[in-house]
């Protein structure tokens, strides 16, 4: 959903890739090249577009920013990271796994967990309620400020005030 944000709001076209599990799109923010990529693997194969998106660019590990949704974290909460284990999300392990390191930026947005008996699966791929949705968007809204402070300032600057409750 952020990736659909960013590109909306930066008028980014992304499209399929020719014979890649990935949508990609090229722009600009604030003058400053980007890629945004939507891998289309399953979420514990995330990992598998990498090497691509690195080769074909010319980028290294440290540049990407992979965002994923966070069960641990509420509705609406964002945290940031510089680097760190895969804190068992299989899709950033596996992005581990292919890169061989665990040095790039990740940033979190939180969904919560589902209701008292409620399938993880249904509440991951679903719809939030409404509530839900309204502190999301919040989030989205946080993180898509978090993205575009790391053109202007320091990582750990941005850690700082993204990571505030």
């Amino acid at each position: 959903m952020l990736i659909d944000r960013l590109a909306s709001a930066h008028h980014i076209k992304i499209k399929n890739a020719f014979f890649r599990p990935l949508q990609i799109g090229r722009g600009r923010f604030n003058d400053e090249p980007v890629i945004l990529a939507k891998p289309l693997t399953f979420m514990n194969r995330s990992g598998v577009v990498i090497p691509y998106l690195l080769k074909r660019f010319n980028l290294k590990s440290d540049s990407l920013v992979i965002i994923c949704d966070n069960l641990d974290l509420a509705p609406g909460e964002i945290r940031f990271k510089a680097k760190g284990s895969s804190g068992g999300q299989r899709g950033l392990q596996s992005v581990i796994d292919v890169l061989g390191t665990s040095d790039f930026k990740r940033l979190f947005i939180g969904i919560g967990r589902p209701k008292a008996g409620g399938p993880v699966v249904h509440h991951v791929l679903g719809e939030p309620e409404e509530a839900e949705s309204r502190q999301i968007d919040c989030a989205l809204e946080k993180g898509e400020r978090v993205l575009m402070s790391l053109f202007s300032q320091s990582i750990d600057k941005v850690m700082g005030w993204a990571n505030q409750r």
